[in-house]
């Protein structure tokens, strides 16, 4: 060991140290390039590029429908989507959903759908990066043996950072993509600040974003006039521990509200949300069903599960605690009433957040839905000119940049 006179490390040997300990690392990027990073070349020319959607649940299918419905117009391109839930009923539900939007499904029956491979795509988005939704033989890191994978936001808008930032955009998922096609530098300067795999960079770009452009164009024809008694969509949530999530202070107050007949309430939970609280303890299976009892009850009140894009189209206020739907509804141009627990904001969600409503309390939210209920909507201005600004920042057009960036991909081989 090499030490001066003092008895401690010399410099020299610290580097070698602190460099030796970054190899285990380095070892596993190879080894991801080697394997996979730039997986089978695309067919050549003489027939269209494949690309397969796989959607796991309907709620994210309006991510990725815009880009579908670019590539299915283009004659050079053969778009595939594929249910591809690892639970049965989920699948079906997805290949039910999809069907009735005209999209032509692969493995809508029940049945697993695990022979991608032998429709020999060449390029793939996955609605979500996490493999835990996908059966085996579609998770992403199977698939990119064999095509290359292509990201395109679930988020939508990611407006928060903590954990959830990470989480959504892991450095082992971003190993193995070809192509990440994101809203706007921000973004793009954010994302390469969480990855630790550097080598990635050229595979990012920036075109703007699909879904945004998607809801703008619903924010166009609707109008921003609440009701006397406006419909209300709430949208919690699904983890407690995260800090951020207000599901247990304000359940109760809304569905009461619709039951005096004060606002219609549309119950759009997280999709893990009550499944969660039911596996936590946090909430009983009586408890559970007896909400979900009184809010099919209520001529005022239901749950949905269906169309994400009608039903931002089809309120005129929005109730949220940290949720990406946040970002959303601030698209529209509507009210926002955001239930605050915990700051989590990351620095566009700050930006949008200048239009929300802030509450704390049931007594705040009650009050502050029947001032715009009234007509007092004093963010109205506000809202305007930050939506102005938020558009200004992003291009447009970023389906027809995605197909370019995959023909271009594609060419250069």
């Amino acid at each position: 060991m090499l030490k001066n006179k003092n008895g401690r490390l010399t410099d020299t040997w610290v580097t070698i140290k602190r460099r030796a300990s970054k190899l285990p690392a380095l070892l596993k990027s190879i080894w991801v390039v080697i394997s996979g990073r730039w997986p089978v070349k695309p067919a050549g020319a003489g027939r269209p590029t494949k690309v397969a959607f796989l959607c796991h649940i309907p709620a994210l299918w309006s991510k990725l429908e815009p880009v579908y419905l670019e590539l299915r117009d283009s004659a050079d391109f053969e778009p595939i989507v594929i249910s591809a839930h690892r639970d049965v009923e989920t699948r079906r539900e997805t290949a039910r959903f999809l069907t009735s939007k005209g999209v032509r499904v692969v493995g809508g029956s029940g049945e697993p759908f695990t022979d991608l491979q032998a429709l020999k795509p060449d390029y793939v988005f996955h609605s979500v990066p996490y493999e835990n939704f996908y059966p085996d033989q579609l998770k992403p890191a199977v698939v990119h043996r064999y095509a290359r994978l292509c990201y395109v936001p679930y988020v939508g808008q990611l407006i928060y950072s903590s954990g959830v930032a990470e989480t959504t955009h892991h450095s082992d998922y971003f190993k193995l993509l070809r192509l990440a096609f994101l809203a706007d530098e921000w973004e793009k300067r954010r994302l390469m600040k969480n990855l630790v795999w550097y080598g990635y960079r050229k595979g990012i770009k920036v075109v703007g974003s699909p879904h945004a452009e998607r809801v703008a164009e619903i924010a166009e024809c609707i109008t921003s006039r609440v009701s006397r008694r406006p419909q209300v969509l709430w949208t919690p949530r699904w983890n407690s521990a995260e800090g951020n999530c207000h599901f247990f202070d304000h359940k109760n107050l809304l569905l009461e509200m619709s039951e005096k007949g004060e606002i219609d309430f549309t119950f759009r939970p997280h999709p893990l949300c009550l499944a969660h609280f039911l596996k936590s303890g946090e909430l009983t299976q009586a408890e559970h069903d007896t909400y979900l009892g009184r809010i099919a009850q209520c001529a005022h009140a239901k749950l949905d599960v269906g169309d994400y894009m009608q039903a931002l189209k089809n309120h005129e206020i929005f109730v949220s605690d940290m949720s990406s739907v946040l970002g959303d509804a601030f698209l529209t141009g509507k009210p926002v009433v955001y239930t605050h627990r915990v700051d989590h904001f990351n620095e566009l969600g700050r930006f949008m957040a200048e239009g929300f409503y802030w509450v704390r309390t049931p007594a705040e939210l009650s009050m502050r839905l029947r001032s715009l209920a009234a007509g007092d909507d004093p963010l109205q201005g506000k809202r305007e000119e930050l939506l102005k600004a938020f558009h200004a920042r992003q291009p447009r057009g970023a389906a027809r940049r995605i197909l370019e960036h995959i023909r271009s991909d594609r060419i250069c081989d």
